[in-house]
Order: C-alpha cells, then sequence, then structure tokens
C-alpha cells in the first residue's frame, strides 16, 4: 500500500541526474543541486515507508503462528495472538485507523470487501485509495482485483498481530508494515472456539461445547484429547506400563503414574498422571518436556511455545511461582484449574488439576 506515484518521480529524476553528472556545465550544477534537494524533501515529506522509525519498522523476519523466527528459530516478540481462523476472521471485521507521523488512514473490512484511505495529516489530501476483494487464508489476506480480471492475485498481507483493538498488517511483497487500532464505537460478537479458554475483552473465559455431555468436569479443562474423567486403565492402555510409580508419603491412596512419551529431539518427554486409587479418579494430568511427537495442547498451547505467546492468548496469571529445585517458573491461572511451567521462557510443562 505504498503511494505508487513517488516511485515514478524519482525513477525520472534519477536518470536526469546521472546525465547531468557526464555533461557538467554550470546550467547542469543547479539542476544537480536542486534534484539533490528536491530528493531530499520528497523522501522526507511524503516518503517515510521504507525507514527504520518507531512508526513504521523496517521487517526482518517473518514470524509463524508459534512466536518463532523461521530465520534462526529464535523467539521474537512479533507474536501471533490466534490460532483459531474463524476467530481471526470475525475480529477483522469492522473500522480501523492509523495515525503516523505524515499522514492517517483508515480502513473499512467487512465479509468480502477491503476499502482503504490514506490522508497527509497536515494537508488532509488523499494520497490512495483502494477498494478490493479479500480471502482470508490462515495469517494471511489475500487481495483481489475487480473487473475483468476479478479473482487475479494483487497483494497479499501478513497479520503480524490481531486482537479486538489492535491490528498489523505486512506487505508481503514490499514488506511495509502499518498499524491499525479500531475506530469501532462496538465490537462484532467474538466467538472463542469451542471447549478452548480465551483472553478476550479483558476477561479470561471458557466457551463450552455444548453437544458434549461432561460428568461434572470443565469442559475447557483438557490437554487434547486427555480429561480429568479418564481412568488409569485408558492411560496404561494407550502409553502402555507406567516407568515409574510414585506413591504419596503425605496422603494415603494417591500415586503418581510417570509415562514415558515418544521422544522429541533427543529428549524423553513425559505424562504424569496422578491419581486416587481408592476413589479411581485422576487428580492431576501433566505433560512435562521441550515438546511431543503427539502434539498434545492445552487451548492450542503445546510444549515450547514462548511465553508471550501464551500471555496473548490467556492473559496474565493469576499467580507466579518459582521452583527453584527445577530451575522453572510455574503460572497458575485460578480459578481455573490449569498451570504452565516455563524454562527459558518456554513452555516446559502444562498440567490440569481437580479443583
Amino acid at each position: 500500500m505504498i503511494f505508487q506515484n513517488n516511485k515514478s518521480i524519482f525513477e525520472k529524476i534519477h536518470i536526469k541526474l546521472i546525465l547531468s553528472f557526464f555533461f557538467i556545465n554550470s546550467n547542469n550544477l543547479q539542476y544537480i543541486m536542486k534534484s539533490i534537494l528536491f530528493l531530499f524533501a520528497l523522501s522526507f515529506s511524503c516518503a517515510t515507508f521504507g525507514q527504520t522509525t518507531e512508526d513504521n519498522p523496517v521487517r526482518t523476519t517473518f514470524t509463524n503462528a508459534r512466536g518463532m523466527s523461521e530465520a534462526n528459530n529464535t523467539p521474537t516478540d512479533e507474536q501471533y495472538v490466534y490460532s483459531h481462523g474463524t476467530f481471526s476472521q470475525v475480529v477483522l471485521l469492522g473500522k480501523w485507523k492509523r495515525v503516523g507521523n505524515f499522514y492517517s488512514a483508515d480502513l473499512s473490512i467487512d465479509d468480502n470487501l477491503f476499502f482503504y484511505e490514506k490522508y497527509f495529516i497536515n494537508t488532509h489530501c488523499k494520497i490512495e485509495e483502494t477498494m478490493m476483494k479479500y480471502t482470508f487464508m490462515n495469517d494471511s489476506l489475500v487481495m483481489h482485483e475487480f473487473g475483468p480480471e476479478e479473482g487475479a492475485k494483487k497483494m497479499v498481507l501478513w497479520l503480524k498481530q490481531l486482537t479486538t483493538d489492535s491490528l498489523i498488517v505486512q506487505d508481503a511483497e514490499t514488506f511495509e508494515i502499518e498499524r491499525f487500532v479500531r475506530a469501532d464505537s462496538t465490537l462484532p460478537d467474538v466467538p472463542i472456539p469451542s471447549n478452548e479458554l480465551r483472553y478476550l475483552r479483558g476477561v479470561l473465559d471458557c466457551a463450552p461445547d455444548m453437544s458434549h455431555s461432561s460428568s461434572g468436569t470443565n469442559s475447557c479443562i483438557h490437554i487434547s484429547d486427555l480429561n480429568l474423567d479418564l481412568k488409569i486403565e485408558y492411560f496404561e492402555e494407550r502409553f502402555g506400563n507406567a516407568a515409574q510409580y510414585v506413591e504419596s508419603k503425605e496422603e494415603a491412596d494417591i500415586a503418581k503414574y510417570v509415562f514415558h512419551l515418544k521422544s522429541y529431539q533427543g529428549t524423553q518427554p513425559e505424562l504424569i498422571v496422578t491419581y486416587n486409587n481408592a476413589k479411581e479418579q485422576t487428580q492431576e494430568i501433566q505433560i512435562r518436556g521441550l515438546g511431543s511427537e503427539e502434539n498434545f495442547a492445552f487451548s492450542a498451547i503445546h510444549l515450547g511455545d514462548y511465553v508471550t505467546y501464551v500471555e496473548k492468548k490467556l492473559g496474565k496469571p493469576a499467580d507466579i511461582a518459582e521452583d527453584a529445585d527445577r530451575g522453572t517458573l510455574k503460572w497458575s491461572y485460578k480459578p481455573f484449574p490449569v498451570m504452565f511451567e516455563f524454562k527459558n521462557r518456554y513452555v516446559n510443562g502444562i498440567k490440569i488439576y481437580r479443583k
């Protein structure tokens, strides 16, 4: 969404300027000086697009949905805040506004149209107007032309960040970044993915699947398909005999069953089930490690996810505690019975428990 007219002006001046250097005389020397001053003024007043400023940072590496830089596999601060397509598409709908140092922009998105207007702040002169159809695809908006070539791809905008009140998009071709804030007086109703926790509009909430009947266990408290209603026989049948069996010294009839999961990048992830043998009741389910081949997750959060990814999905924790023995931090989200364990800012453990 760069002001394309500037490009042709720059090209014409650059060509004439280069020719002037080959045939230097008094007239050409005057032209050279005037051209240099004009190019400087034009780039400063109309085209901050390529500068590295707080208002318009240059893209360095693309960040994937797990918050990891694909270039060097290190965490970045450009985290996605969603992992559910429907959630993202509904949040996009409405009016957005961008205010920079030199220009403002209005963005309006409905079910299939993308309308964008850009103005100089001082003069209110319109710089650009764009209206296109778009297709929502995972983390991108794929823009389409109207007219005879309708359906042809025009541009792709990456969604660098998306919340109910903040939007950051990046042009996949020019790498230009634009930040918007919501301009609507009211927000659309945003569905939370079924059976998942989400921090939305300042509240951590759970959207249950009404078609699923549960024997009293919160429908959002599960790690993938593992929930607290399962008996120990299920775990033994699925994961084999426990590698360790540890009886509690404090509570009678309570024991921990430690199952080894498939090795992951040379490490040994574990599934730990705390079980009341007398009541035949699962008390806790915990997974630990750098990751797992089974790809277990709680509300789309996996082992190995970065700390800011968790915070943007679930908000700030209710409690933080340090485990000096394990060298980890533990985040709890009471009153929801879930806890995350972080090692070097990565999720190293996820635990759900019976209240």
